[in-house]
């Protein structure tokens, strides 16, 4: 009895090692192939197998992708976890992660995506079992296929370009599809502050790594929006960008717009020897324990401490579409194919505007990306392409003075103005949290009342709210 539990112990400790293993050799290769700027002739060639990842997620209240910071629009057959819609809208895209494939057809490949416990995996598809920390696509096989996918979604959706597009095919039993899909809701690493400046704005990066392709969306009134660019920001960590930089892709790319690619090392030997050389990795560099009597050092600064930099205008007015038009290049010259582009920039176009404040959208850097959700492909492809967007919701310099306005009015006498305060702090959903929070014991009990019924509607999602903030009884009472 006592040799069994010994065992059990002995084979729990072992999968523990070899977890921290694959990670640290994974976190090596990701080293390695970062300081490559040349991609194997035979990806070049277009031959060989190119592995895109490309996601775009929506960062409000230090979280990215809060299950209630936006509904689905997934098909139903998806089994979405986030809230629906009363009226469900397939057309409307949300902020969701693809992975694709191009090039030789393989057999035989296996996806793993890991995340940390605080993570919740809300969608994946093809459906699979799911773990708390990991998310497993087995025994794929990617066939070139003229067939439709086996589940159809409906005509109206926004994936369906993806899934009819020029990509090799999944091939999975009976099953077959174009694309793997999932939405993962993260907590957020970077924290973004703007102070307008004459020049455009002044920022600071509350995170410990370097964002690239910076872009603030400001609202001008008309439909259009001026722009402002900045190629990095600096973490609170090395400042210096862990990616490959090459020449921009000709296009209208702001000056000193950087590029990146993530090329996937050669790995024949497999697995085991990654396992191995993960081991010899750990034991070679030991953590240090922090010596008694002395503290941590500190991993985040305070925001009054951080440096600040500039973000400056990059074009006058311009329509969504002009500005969206100028991530195709960017994107490009990161590795990404037109459907993969398309892709992106469809979820920008619902969600990086907002007609009364402004909203920043950045790059992830390599390594953010690989300590978020490491992402392991067997066997390895010839290329791997990870693009992580995110569009940041609050960093706007107005937009506390205009939370501040909308909670005071919820007190208003007339009764649709309360209403249409009221559908506007919902509208703002996790954005104006931290200010409602601060409100709920409002010595006007009408406010209080408000807020109180605003946070249950934003952090327990259920029936749409009112698009425009009058009902039909605000008549009754305004009378």
């Amino acid at each position: 009895m006592i040799d069994g539990k010994i065992a059990v112990a002995n084979n729990t400790i072992w999968k523990q090692k070899t977890r921290t293993m694959t990670r640290t050799i994974r976190n090596l290769a990701l080293t390695v192939s970062l300081g490559a700027s040349v991609i194997s002739a035979e990806a070049q060639e277009g031959k060989g197998l190119i592995v895109r990842d490309v996601n775009v997620g929506f960062v409000a209240k230090g979280s990215m992708n809060d299950r209630t910071a936006f509904r689905s629009s997934l098909p139903a057959v998806v089994l979405s976890q986030r809230p629906v819609p009363t009226k469900p809208n397939d057309t409307v895209p949300q902020p969701l992660g693809v992975i694709t494939f191009e090039g030789t057809p393989t057999d035989r490949v296996d996806i793993l995506l890991e995340y940390d416990q605080s993570a919740r995996l809300l969608a994946r598809w093809p459906h699979i079992d799911s773990r708390s920390t990991r998310a497993l696509w087995r025994r794929m096989d990617l066939v070139r296929a003229t067939d439709p996918p086996s589940t159809p979604f409906p005509t109206t959706s926004w994936l369906n370009p993806l899934r009819n597009a020029d990509r090799l095919a999944i091939k999975q039993e009976q099953r077959v599809d174009k694309l793997i899909a999932y939405d993962l809701s993260l907590k957020a690493t970077t924290s973004i502050e703007l102070e307008a400046a004459p020049t455009g704005y002044k920022a600071r990066n509350i995170g410990p790594a370097v964002i690239h392709d910076v872009m603030v969306y400001r609202p001008s009134g008309n439909g259009k929006f001026r722009a402002a660019y900045a190629q990095e920001l600096p973490g609170l960590g090395k400042a210096a960008a862990t990616t490959a930089t090459a020449e921009p892709a000709p296009g209208d790319t702001p000056p000193g717009a950087a590029t990146a690619v993530v090329v996937a090392p050669a790995n024949p030997a497999g697995l085991l020897a990654r396992l191995l050389v993960g081991n010899v990795a750990t034991q070679a560099a030991p953590e240090q324990p922090t010596p008694a009597g002395e503290k941590p050092a500190a991993t985040v600064a305070p925001a009054s401490n951080t440096p600040q930099h500039d973000v400056t205008w990059a074009s006058e007015d311009r329509t969504r579409e002009e500005l969206i038009a100028d991530w195709e290049p960017r994107l490009t010259a990161l590795g990404l194919g037109a459907v993969e582009v398309a892709h992106v920039q469809s979820i920008l176009r619902a969600h990086a505007f907002d007609k009364d404040s402004a909203r920043v959208v950045f790059r992830l850097d390599a390594a953010t990306i690989e300590t978020l959700a490491p992402l392991e492909v067997s066997p390895a492809p010839d290329r791997l392409n990870r693009v992580w967007l995110v569009i940041f919701d609050g960093a706007d310099p107005e937009i506390k003075t205009r939370i501040t306005t909308l909670i005071a009015q919820l007190g208003d006498l007339s009764y649709s103005k309360r209403m249409e305060a009221k559908a506007q702090l919902l509208k703002l959903g996790p954005t104006a949290i931290p200010q409602l929070a601060a409100e709920k014991e409002n010595k006007d009990p009408e406010i209080a009342f408000r807020i109180e019924e605003i946070l249950e509607a934003v952090q327990n999602p259920g029936a749409d709210p009112p698009v425009d903030g009058v009902q039909a009884e605000a008549i009754f009472f305004d009378n």
